[in-house]
């Protein structure tokens, strides 16, 4: 049986069950509600305005139900969210506050920390216009790194001033969403691939070199010089957040970088993606940003939207090689059948006081027994058998320090 590049299976994982705790845990802190979609979707809703740019749109797995609707595994939690929005706009209450955790599909190119089946990990807040929105969503994105251990650095930009950078270039309005997706692109590729992309898109060389260069190394002083009013609406909101940020004695982690775009064209305002400062992985491990104009088109209201999304997969992939697995709970191991019953009792009273307990259910040597609670990480592996019975006390075994112990029989009150 061949096996599907970029799917990945994964058994019970203590790490990666930590990692999504913690952000779960995160979410639920800062008020957010847990929502759960479909993961089937159909597909005039995944190509509408508000699912993205033409490249992501490619990265797509279609397929035909039984009744011949056109369908499609979505590629985000995003887009199912907005599905959700046209259809109960009328009944949510604002702000909303929605988290999902869930399997997200893309025939992508694949990579270290990238596959094509993956788990996002969003949060969305709908009906809000203030930045406090977007502070909230870094501070809560900072929080979660913090404790899952991952050292972060934040990209911030605003899709406003990139828009109105490029108007102010003379670049005509139905280009500008397409020049943006190549200019997303100066981090990953090469110059001269990028100034050819953007040259098929109908710029002159000498402005795609212009622009991709002036770009690069713009600082924030060089972009407030520019004449244009969406540039310096732009900038306000970026210097607002970063304020806040400030305040809160988080601006190391912030990084202004204005080529960054998001890659989706459905984003109109502020920008993030979240990278580690650690680890071989390059792409991004968290990002986000406010998707007004999507989430109007959808609810034909003057709402607003601004969300963030975690890869549980990656940065399960960065904490995996430098964690050490903790060891938890007992394996009861009972010598012959007529000791399963105390040994059910046993591992019971572990149960009832929180502890991680498991029966041995296979015929085999002890010794045989003793390694599969070293494999599946027991702390304890506790023997019951005719002598402890006799003297009412059990032998346990640690396994993280090969100690072994005559202990009274336990029971609920001990």
């Amino acid at each position: 049986m061949s096996k599907l590049k970029g799917i990945k299976d994964y058994s019970e994982n203590e790490l990666r069950h930590k990692i999504k705790t913690i952000i779960e845990k995160h979410y639920r802190r800062y008020g957010f509600e847990s929502v759960e979609t479909s993961v089937l979707t159909p597909m005039d809703v995944l190509t509408s305005k508000y699912g993205g740019g033409a490249e992501i749109l490619e990265e797509i797995y279609r397929l035909t139900d039984r009744g011949d609707r056109d369908l499609g595994l979505r590629f985000d939690l995003t887009v199912p969210l907005m599905k959700v929005l046209r259809e109960k706009s009328e009944s949510i209450r604002k702000p909303f506050k929605r988290y999902e955790i869930g399997k997200v599909f893309r025939d992508g190119p694949t990579k270290k920390g990238r596959l094509r089946e993956f788990t996002q990990c969003d949060a969305d807040i709908v009906g809000c216009d203030k930045l406090l929105a977007e502070v909230e969503l870094i501070n809560m994105v900072l929080d979660i790194f913090e404790e899952v251990g991952l050292s972060v650095k934040v990209k911030v930009n605003n899709r406003k001033i990139l828009e109105g950078y490029l108007t102010s270039k003379g670049i005509e309005d139905e280009k500008i969403d397409e020049v943006i997706l190549t200019i997303d692109k100066l981090e990953k590729l090469e110059f001269d691939t990028l100034v050819k992309e953007l040259i098929d898109k109908g710029l002159s060389e000498q402005l795609a070199k212009d622009t991709l260069s002036e770009l690069t190394d713009a600082s924030y002083d060089d972009l407030k010089s520019i004449d244009n009013q969406i540039v310096q609406e732009g900038l306000s909101e970026l210097s607002e957040v970063t304020d806040y940020i400030r305040a809160l004695g988080r601006e190391d982690y912030i990084l202004f970088t204005p080529t960054l775009a998001r890659g989706l064209n459905f984003y109109d305002g502020l920008v993030y993606e979240v990278f580690t400062t650690e680890g071989n992985v390059t792409s991004s491990i968290a990002a986000g940003g406010r998707y007004n104009k999507g989430v109007r088109e959808v609810t034909s209201s003057d709402s607003s939207a601004v969300g963030i999304s975690i890869g549980l997969d990656v940065v399960y992939e960065l904490l995996k090689d430098e964690t050490t697995t903790n060891r938890d709970g007992v394996l009861v191991i009972p010598l012959g059948k007529e000791y399963e019953i105390d040994a059910l009792k046993i591992a019971t009273t572990y149960r009832s006081k929180g502890y991680l307990a498991e029966v041995e259910k296979v015929d085999r040597s002890i010794g045989k027994s003793f390694k599969y609670a070293d494999r599946t990480n027991k702390r304890y592996a506790i023997v019951i058998g005719e002598q402890e019975v006799k003297e009412n006390k059990v032998t346990v075994k640690d396994l993280k320090t090969g100690e072994e112990l005559v202990e009274p029989l336990p029971n609920k009150e001990q």
